[in-house]
């Protein structure tokens, strides 16, 4: 009788381990065909980590925390290779790095970031009195014809709604092909093309992220000024920096750039995408630094007035998912207050983002790779915030004023 029993409870107890280790082969079947990403990626984090201890590299007096954006968020989540660089409203310049080895270059494709500065210059030239934030886009294309617009809404469309992403260009469409494979962007070379426009919504209601946008202001800095898009901004942010334009071909002083979580482009990019038209969008090459440097130095007196532009109905209150103060996207506390200002960058192989906030604060971060999930570039984001708002508290506290 007792012999019975144990036998029973030995039958149960296996095949209790069979049901589970049954289940879980599913469980890893499932993860396998599901997660693909996670298991190619196990050699790369099991280096990641050993980077995180051993490999980030920052300057004497770096403040604490600035490493973390790079072991916590870069390694992991984008690539192996990385800077973070950050100066504080007094303009004192900290940095730390991250390469698998020595040799990789400090040259980074800055994408997105371009539009911060083609969003400063243009500010710069309606302070100087040579274009209104009002003003109507189509008085700088008198070659277009107003009267055949097939959507009239675009009479509307002024150079505020430019700067901050509210024209109603791009969206479902296909007025923003700037980076369509196959497609040649008609921005900037036939304006004529904007007669055949449709916008996604009125102009000044919503915000649609678009390239053509910050095209078309290239091309309105180049009409008011009389000089080409790339010689006013070399002329006038780039001199004297290791700042460039990019024109395609990679060069040697760039990264190693990881394509693994490039989903659906890959290192060939540069074989068709069209780097003139997008000289101010998301032109500009060169080292992180050197951005952050040149960004702090044109920036840091108006970083208050960059941070409080125009806003459509409902931003900061809930209503709208992104709201951007000319070309920055807006970060809020909980009290709804606009406490920081971010414009990131992509390209395939190259991920960006620059911060600043209101006392004048800059950040640059770069990564020689794309995010492995969206959900990682909203937890950088917010890491940066958090970082920022903790040094302007530690600067509050120690009675620093920002600098003049």
């Amino acid at each position: 009788m007792i012999g019975s029993r144990f036998i029973t409870k030995r039958v149960a107890i296996k095949g209790a381990v069979y049901i589970s280790v049954v289940l879980l082969c599913m469980a890893l079947a499932h993860y396998w065909v599901t997660q693909p990403l996670f298991w190619k990626k196990i050699p790369y984090r099991l280096q990641a980590y050993q980077l995180a201890f051993t490999g980030v590299d920052c300057q004497p007096g770096s403040p604490q925390g600035l490493a973390g954006l790079l072991k916590y968020h870069a390694l992991p989540d984008f690539a192996l290779a990385g800077q973070v660089f950050y100066i504080n409203s007094q303009g004192d310049r900290y940095g730390c790095r991250v390469a698998p080895d020595e040799s990789s270059g400090d040259h980074y494709r800055l994408a997105s970031m371009t539009k911060a500065v083609t969003a400063h210059a243009v500010l710069k030239l309606a302070r100087e009195g040579l274009l209104e934030l009002d003003s109507h886009l189509l008085d700088y294309f008198p070659e277009v014809d107003v009267t055949a617009l097939r959507d009239p809404r675009l009479k509307s469309v002024t150079v505020s709604h430019l700067l901050n992403h509210s024209s109603g260009f791009g969206g479902p469409f296909g007025s923003d092909n700037m980076v369509k494979q196959g497609e040649t962007p008609w921005c900037p070379y036939d304006f004529r093309q904007l007669e055949k426009v449709r916008l996604a919504g009125r102009p000044g209601t919503n915000h649609v992220y678009s390239n053509v946008s910050y095209c078309l202001l290239g091309e309105v800095i180049s009409r008011v000024t009389g000089v080409p898009y790339r010689q006013y901004v070399k002329q006038h942010y780039l001199s004297g920096t290791k700042l460039d334009f990019v024109d395609g071909k990679y060069l040697p002083e760039e990264p190693d750039y990881d394509f693994i979580n490039d989903f659906k482009l890959g290192r060939e990019y540069v074989n068709w995408l069209d780097f003139s038209a997008l000289s101010s969008a998301a032109g500009l090459i060169g080292p992180p630094d050197a951005f952050a440097a040149m960004v702090w130095e044109h920036f840091h007196n108006d970083a208050g007035k960059l941070l409080n532009g125009p806003l459509v109905p409902g931003c900061g209150k809930g209503g709208v998912d992104r709201c951007y103060s000319w070309n920055f996207e807006l970060q809020f506390n909980s009290h709804g207050e606009a406490i920081a200002g971010v414009q990131e960058g992509y390209v395939p192989g190259a991920s960006s983002l620059l911060a600043i906030t209101g006392e004048g604060q800059v950040l640059v971060w770069v990564a020689a790779g794309a995010a492995i999930a969206d959900g990682h570039k909203e937890q950088l984001k917010s890491a940066v915030v958090e970082f920022m708002q903790s040094q302007g508290m530690e600067e509050r506290l120690a009675g620093v004023s920002p600098a003049p």
